[in-house]
Order: C-alpha cells, then sequence, then structure tokens
C-alpha cells in the first residue's frame, strides 16, 4: 500500500489521458518514470474479488523525472502502474 511522500516509478509504458495528466496530452509516460505519491483514494471498486475485501486503489503521482526535465502531476491512477522506491 502506498502512502502520500512514497517515491514511486512506473512499472511500464503507460497511456495518458489529458484529462488526469498535466501537460502530457496523449504521449505516453515512459516505464521507470519517477515522482512522488501526492494522495491515496481507497474504493470499493473490485473488493469482491479481493481476499482482504478491499477495493482498488488510485494513486495521483507527481512526476519529477520522466525525461522531458519538466514535472506534472499523474492524477487518479491505479497503483499498480507504479512501484514504490522509498
Amino acid at each position: 500500500m502506498f502512502k502520500v511522500g512514497d517515491i514511486v516509478q512506473t512499472v511500464r509504458e503507460i497511456r495518458t489521458n489529458p484529462v488526469v495528466a498535466e501537460r502530457r496530452g496523449w504521449e505516453p509516460v515512459p516505464a521507470h518514470a519517477r515522482g512522488v505519491v501526492v494522495a491515496v483514494k481507497q474504493t470499493d471498486l473490485n473488493r469482491h474479488w479481493n481476499r482482504s475485501g478491499k477495493g482498488d486503489v488510485y494513486v495521483d503521482v507527481l512526476i519529477f523525472d520522466d525525461g522531458t526535465g519538466k514535472q506534472w502531476k499523474a492524477g487518479n491512477y491505479h497503483s499498480g502502474s507504479f512501484s514504490k522506491i522509498v
């Protein structure tokens, strides 16, 4: 489970949505782009499929290293799109 302040990276290239990914348009986010978790949202989605009874977790991440030299916010991404570094 992620916490606010965790340093994370993308586990694979992810496609962006211009509604939730500031300043990227439809450009894909490369694998291993690094950022910091700024929000964590526990949902009830798919909770029936989880042994713990908890639903999917979505995160907002401030990406600070994606190879472009610019930071931007990736909002409302499934937590499975990221792995914790620190």
